[in-house]
C-alpha cells in the first residue's frame, strides 16, 4: 500500500494545497517546487510499475520431500521415473520397481511378481496401449500389463540382456536399445534392427514430428530425414547422447562427456553455450554433468551443475539453483528428471533416493510493495 500512495505523498509534500480561488495562480507561485514534485512522482511511479516485473524475476522456491527405503522405496538409487496415463509414478531402482500413488509404494520384483526376471531396473517406457516396458541391467526386457510380467531375452531376439533405454515412434512401435544394438517391437513381433537405410545403428532416439529418424551410428549422431537426407553430428570422443524434441520442432542434443549442448533447427546443427563447469568435475563425473527431460508446454529441462535450465522458444533461461544432496566436492548424482502433470519436479538420484520439488506459493520479498 505504501508504494501505491508514495507518488501522491511526494507531490503534496513539495506543492502546497491549491486554493479554490486561484489554482493557476498557486501553481505559478511555486514553479520550482512543482517541477521537483513532478519529477519525483514520475520516478516513484516508474519504480512502482516495474516492481511486479522485479518480483516475478525471483527464482521460485521449492518445498522438497525425500523418499528412501525407510519410506518404502525399494532401493536408494533411482535410475528412471515415469508417470503413466492413470497418474501413477513408476520408479526404477537397483532393488526393484515401485509404483507410487503419492502416499505409498507398491513394489514389483522377482520375489513377488512371477515373470519378473531382474530387480536392477535401468529404464521405463509406457506404450500407447498402457503397457509398461522395463529395461534391466542383465535380465532383458520386461513387459508389465495388469500386474502380469513377461520377460524377453536374447533367446527372443534381443541383441543383449542389458537394456539401456526404451523409446517409441509415431506408429506406436517400441524400440529397445541394448548394450549390443537395437531391437524393435512391430506389433507383437520382436526383431533385431541392426541397420537403417543400410547404415549400421547402435541406438534409436526419436522420430521427430517432421518424420526424421534419429540414431547413433558408431560414435556419431545421425538424422535420417524423411526426404532421404542425412545430417551428422560429430563428437571428439565416444560419448552419451541425450536427445529431445522441443515444442517448436527443434531437436536438442546434450553430449554428456563433452558437456556440450547442440540444437538442430532449419537444417543445421549449432552449439549453444552451457553454464560454466569445473574441469575437474567434468573429468571425474561426466555421467552427472547434464540430464535432460521434457518440461511443460513444449519446454525442455536441463539439469547442470549450475542448476535447472529451462529451454523455452529456442533459448536457455538463466540457471535456477537447486539444493540437492551431494558429497563434498562431488556433483549431485542426478540420474533422472520428470515434471508431473501438476508441475512438480521429480529428481531421481544415486544414493539419496527420490526427491519431489514442489513449487512453493509465491511470497513477495521485503520491499516488494510491503
Amino acid at each position: 500500500m505504501l508504494a501505491v500512495i508514495s507518488p501522491i505523498i511526494a507531490y503534496r509534500y513539495f506543492v502546497p494545497p491549491i486554493r479554490p480561488t486561484g489554482p493557476r495562480a498557486e501553481m505559478v507561485k511555486h514553479p520550482r517546487q512543482h517541477r521537483i514534485a513532478m519529477a519525483l512522482a514520475a520516478g516513484l511511479l516508474a519504480s512502482l510499475l516495474i516492481t511486479p516485473l522485479r518480483a516475478q524475476s525471483h527464482p521460485p522456491q521449492y518445498i522438497t520431500t525425500v523418499w528412501q527405503t525407510e519410506q518404502g522405496l525399494p532401493q536408494n538409487s533411482v535410475n528412471a521415473i515415469l508417470q503413466d496415463h492413470r497418474g501413477y509414478l513408476w520408479i526404477g531402482t537397483f532393488g526393484g520397481l515401485a509404483r507410487f500413488d503419492g502416499e505409498r509404494f507398491r513394489v514389483f520384483d522377482s520375489a513377488d511378481t512371477p515373470g519378473f526376471s531382474s530387480n536392477q531396473i535401468l529404464s521405463l517406457y509406457e506404450s500407447r496401449s498402457g503397457v509398461l516396458w522395463i529395461g534391466t541391467v542383465s535380465g532383458g526386457l520386461i513387459r508389465l500389463e495388469d500386474g502380469v510380467a513377461t520377460t524377453y531375452t536374447e533367446r527372443d531376439g534381443l541383441p543383449s540382456g542389458f537394456i539401456q533405454s526404451i523409446r517409441g515412434d509415431a506408429e506406436g512401435n517400441v524400440w529397445i536399445n541394448s548394450s549390443r544394438g537395437v531391437a524393435k517391437f512391430a506389433g507383437a513381433k520382436l526383431e533385431a534392427y541392426p541397420t537403417h537405410r543400410g547404415k549400421a545403428v547402435r541406438e534409436f532416439y526419436l522420430e521427430a514430428r517432421d518424420g526424421s529418424m534419429w540414431f547413433r551410428c558408431g560414435n556419431e549422431l545421425v538424422r535420417f530425414g524423411a526426404d532421404g537426407s542425412l545430417a551428422t553430428l560429430k563428437v571428439r570422443k565416444p560419448s552419451v547422447f541425450l536427445v529431445q524434441e522441443a515444442g517448436d520442432g527443434s531437436v536438442w542434443v546434450a553430449v554428456r562427456d563433452e558437456y556440450r549442448l547442440v540444437r538442430y533447427d532449419q537444417g543445421a546443427f549449432s552449439d549453444v553455450p552451457l553454464p560454466p563447469i569445473r574441469r575437474r568435475a567434468l573429468a571425474e563425473d561426466p555421467e552427472y554433468t547434464v540430464t535432460m527431460a521434457e518440461g511443460a508446454d513444449g519446454e525442455l529441462l536441463l539439469y547442470a551443475p549450475a542448476g535447472l535450465v529451462r529451454i523455452v522458444d529456442g533459448r536457455l533461461r538463466p540457471p535456477q539453483p537447486l539444493s540437492l544432496p551431494a558429497n563434498g566436492g562431488e556433483l549431485p548424482k542426478v540420474r533422472s528428471l520428470l515434471v508431473d502433470r501438476e508441475g512438480n519436479l521429480w529428481v531421481g538420484m544415486v544414493g539419496p533416493g527420490l526427491l519431489r520439488l514442489r513449487p512453493a506459493p509465491w511470497r513477495p520479498a521485503l520491499g516488494d510493495g510491503q
